[in-house]
């Protein structure tokens, strides 16, 4: 399903850039999980990576991860020498 940031209702956003080969960003995602289960009232934590679905879904099977993880094949998420990234900002 694809989303749009002006669906959430939350104020501010946890952005993760990650990827599954990446060990520190595979190390945060259960941190980011319990982030969201706790703040998940006040902000939302979306986890972006370019790999490929294939990979991806196996694999966040295996983990706690946040609830809303994005997959994009777009060349816009070129994250090559870009992880690990982490960006809070505010919606509205």
């Amino acid at each position: 399903k694809t989303y749009r940031l002006s669906e959430f209702t939350s104020k501010i956003f946890i952005i993760k850039y990650w990827a599954t080969y990446f060990r520190p960003c595979v190390k945060e995602l259960p941190a980011l999980k319990a982030i969201e289960e706790t703040f998940g009232d006040h902000l939302n934590v979306i986890a972006l990576t370019n790999e490929d679905e294939q990979k991806v879904i196996p694999f966040l099977n295996k983990v706690k991860a946040p609830l809303f993880v994005g997959i994009s094949t777009d060349s816009f998420l070129d994250m090559n020498g870009f992880l690990p990234a982490t960006i809070i900002c505010r919606n509205g």
